[in-house]
Parts: structure tokens; C-alpha cells; sequence
């Protein structure tokens, strides 16, 4: 049996993973370029790989050999699971590989932007330590008591949980799978979850079914962070308000297509937007 690893660069950053381990026939490269994925896995019985796109296309002209496309990771995304069903080739991720460690990155960005972490470094870069000699000179929140509400309820979602909830935040969820309220966790819809919470952290697939909702989610946020500066500046602009409003649908529309290019790129499949305050 057959074993290629497209992309070792991506799993084996530490240098020590022995993939060789797995077989007595494992081909392993560092990395593989669209032009060379088809030559590296003909005659393959597994294919391993991380975060590598595999276009529909390109699994259609796979060898017949190949039963088996390991993720090695969580997010499966760059994999066409509808092609990879009517060829007969099964995949498989790894869902709990560093759950805790995404949930804590979680956790750090929520307090980092609670805390206006960046801006009190940047001003400590520039010997600027009024934030210790004279008072704290940047927004503070503190987040014990505010409403986290997290979207999706696998392995990842409920570490996070866990850790807010030791910080005194209270929880909301939205999930695909209708539940019931139990250990303190209320689940809702969607729509709802958005009105309730201070803090949004996704956790859910880059999918067909989620895509427009992620984008959703996005506007709704970036319009409510964009809300008082908006406001303010049409309060300044009532001699031009059609202009005004002309420049905002212009503007929204670009975001908007930005968004849009950043999700279909797998870019924000993994990141988390938050709302501090209300």
C-alpha cells in the first residue's frame, strides 16, 4: 500500500514527525505545486495532506488506487467532498488535534481587544508609559458578565466555552443541531445570538451551508463597529447627505466584496469576530 504525503512542511514544522513510520511504502515531499500533485499520488493508496486545495478537477483525474484523502488537520473545506463520494475515496480529518489551543488563542484574542492590548504596546514602543505613571489612557472592558456568543458547538466551541466560562461570561450558542439549555449554556438561533452578545467567536465549518450566514455575521458586525464613527460623520455632512449616502452604499459595497473574496479563499475560515460593548 501506497502511502504520499503532499505538503510535510505543513505538519512537520518541528521536525518530528516520522511519517515513514506509517508504511513501508510512504513518499513524502515538502511541499507540492498544483502541477506536481497528480504525478506524486498516482498509484497511491492514501493521500496525506494539510491546508493543500484540491480542485474538483483535480480529484476527478486521481487514479482509481486511491481510497483515502487524509485532512491532517481540522478544516476540510479545500477538499470537494461531493467528488471525492462519487469517485469511492473517503476522507477523514483530525476534529480534536489542538482544540485546546485554538480555544485559548481565542480566549487571548477576546482579552487582548478588551484590554486594547496593541495600542498600550505600541505606546510602550514609543517609551510612552503614562498608562503606569499617570492613568490608564486606553478603553478598558473587562469581561466577566459580558455574553459570549459562539456559533457552532464541536470540540473547539466547547473549550472556549469552558475557559469563558471560568472568566464569569455568560453563553449563548447557535448550532445546526437544535438543543436544549443545560450547564449554563443557552442555545438560540442565530439571529438572536447576534442580539445578545457582546463577543461573537466562530466555530463552524467553511461550507455551501455556512457561507452566507459567516458573511452575514460579518456585515452585522462590521456595520455595528463602523455605527457611531458613521454616525458622526453624517452628523458633519448634512449639507452633502446625498453624496453621503451615495458614499456609503459605494463603500458597503466594496466591503461587501471583500468579505465575499476573503471567504471563498478559506481566509476567515478560522477567525474569530468580536464585539466589545455594546
Amino acid at each position: 500500500m501506497k502511502i504520499v504525503v503532499l505538503n510535510e512542511e505543513k505538519m512537520n514544522y518541528d521536525h518530528l514527525l516520522d511519517f515513514h513510520q506509517l508504511g513501508d511504502d510512504v513518499d513524502v515531499y515538502a511541499y507540492s505545486s498544483d502541477e506536481e500533485i497528480l504525478e506524486r499520488v498516482r498509484g497511491a493508496t492514501i493521500v496525506i495532506t494539510k491546508e493543500l486545495v484540491l480542485s474538483n478537477e483535480m480529484v476527478e483525474a486521481f487514479d482509481d488506487s486511491i481510497k483515502l484523502i487524509i485532512e491532517a488537520g481540522t478544516g476540510y473545506n479545500n477538499i470537494p467532498l461531493a467528488t471525492c463520494q462519487k469517485k469511492g475515496i473517503m476522507v477523514c480529518n483530525i476534529p480534536a488535534y489542538s482544540s485546546q489551543r485554538v480555544a485559548q488563542t481565542a480566549i487571548m484574542l477576546m482579552l487582548n481587544l478588551a484590554s486594547s492590548m496593541q495600542v498600550q504596546l505600541r505606546m510602550l514602543e514609543r517609551k510612552d508609559h503614562s498608562n503606569f505613571t499617570k492613568y490608564l489612557q486606553v478603553s478598558h472592558v473587562e469581561l466577566n458578565d459580558k455574553v459570549l456568543g459562539v456559533v457552532g458547538y464541536g470540540h473547539i466551541a466547547k473549550e472556549t466555552i469552558k475557559i469563558a466560562m471560568a472568566m464569569g461570561m455568560k453563553i449563548v450558542v447557535a448550532s445546526r443541531t437544535p438543543r436544549q439549555d443545560h450547564d449554563g449554556i443557552h442555545f438560540t438561533t442565530l439571529d438572536e445570538l447576534l442580539k445578545m452578545s457582546d463577543v461573537v467567536s466562530l466555530h463552524c465549518p467553511l461550507n455551501e451551508q455556512t457561507y452566507m450566514s459567516l458573511l452575514w455575521i460579518i456585515a452585522l458586525f462590521m456595520i455595528w463597529t463602523m455605527s457611531l464613527s458613521l454616525h458622526i460623520w453624517a452628523g458633519k455632512a448634512k449639507k452633502q447627505e446625498k453624496d453621503s449616502i451615495k458614499s456609503l452604499k459605494v463603500m458597503w459595497i466594496i466591503i461587501l466584496q471583500v468579505i465575499q473574496s476573503m471567504l471563498s479563499t478559506g481566509h476567515l475560515a478560522k477567525r474569530c469576530l468580536f464585539k466589545i460593548g455594546r
